[in-house]
């Protein structure tokens, strides 16, 4: 587990006379899981090329990893600018969770499977789950009484 990560993204944007600058933090940052060969797997580069299944060479794998908590610090300077509209983005109770599982369906593990256990047999299947509590975003816009006169 990692407990916190920074990021931040910054871009000026000259032909808009504006920029970008946003700061987010990543915390509670985890990863778990197992990979292994599949029984009867070839993982030989030298074989002779043949048809065959290719999807019953890949690794078995069960893996998680996700992040907790996300959001953008209040203390912040972010924003984004066009050079006539500011916009100050507010994030909070971000999570993200990425699953990839394959190669877990021989015939003994289908008939003791639990109900809430996903089955791949062939391939790998790939799950993003992913969401925002509370995001905003507050504009200013300059607005010119006598554009003529700029």
């Amino acid at each position: 587990i990692l407990d916190a990560i920074s990021l931040s993204y910054g871009a000026s944007h000259p032909m808009l006379k504006g920029g970008t600058i946003i700061s987010c933090m990543l915390e509670s940052i985890y990863a778990h899981g197992s990979v292994f060969a599949r029984e009867g797997a070839i993982a030989d580069p030298s074989e002779k090329l043949r048809k065959r299944n290719f999807l019953r060479h890949l690794p078995a794998i069960e893996l998680t990893a996700g992040i907790q908590k996300t959001y953008i610090p209040k203390q912040s300077t972010s924003y984004f600018d066009d050079g006539n509209t500011r916009s100050i983005p507010e994030m909070e109770g971000g999570r993200v969770m990425i699953q990839i599982i394959g190669g877990n369906g021989d015939e003994s593990s289908l008939n003791s499977q639990k109900t809430d256990q996903i089955i791949v047999k062939e391939g790998i299947k790939i799950i993003a789950d992913f969401g925002v509590s509370s995001f905003s975003s507050n504009s200013e816009t300059n607005v010119n009484e006598f554009p003529e006169l700029d």
